[in-house]
């Protein structure tokens, strides 16, 4: 009945879909904040040409790395039910970790260094150019929220996510 509606074609499609675009969705994280060190602390005048190789780069690697797993996972039987919904099998642990978690560790790591560093970048740029002048202050202060509101938004969307598989 029930039991077998769960873990048929249609769950197994549905984990194939919830573990590359789970995936796909933390790896844009990353390369948004790799993008971000390539554009601020790095400070490396670009070509247009440079910057198309960076946009190709970026999409092999975010597609290229979801879409690599999923024959892994689905040759080794690994994608159907979990429980109440479908993605990795509770059976096997280490692949939710090794597929999932530590990818998002890695890129809530990446996000954090990151922005301290690009904090203390504009905060040292800002004292070396404007030397404390509060219209530029608010200027400072609005970009540092802006970034920090996006990593916030990354945390919250994604440690509940964590925290609930």
């Amino acid at each position: 009945g029930d039991e077998d509606c769960r873990d048929g074609p249609g769950c197994f499609l549905l984990a194939a879909s919830n573990q590359f675009f789970g995936v796909t969705s933390v790896l844009w994280a990353a390369v948004l904040a790799a993008n971000i060190s390539r554009q601020v602390l790095r400070n490396v005048p670009t070509s247009l040409a440079d910057d198309m190789f960076f946009r190709k780069a970026m999409h092999a690697c975010v597609w290229g790395t979801s879409l690599l797993a999923l024959p892994l996972l689905a040759g080794i039987g690994a994608l159907g039910s979990a429980g109440n919904w479908c993605w990795i099998r509770e059976e096997f642990a280490w692949a939710r970790f090794v597929f999932f978690y530590a990818p998002l560790t890695a890129v809530l790591i990446t996000h954090a260094v990151t922005y301290t560093r690009v904090r203390r970048y504009l905060v040292r740029m800002h004292e070396e150019a404007y030397h404390g002048e509060q219209q530029q202050n608010r200027v400072l202060r609005a970009i540092s929220q802006r970034f920090g509101r996006y990593a916030l938004v990354f945390a919250l969307v994604f440690v509940p996510q964590a925290i609930n598989r």
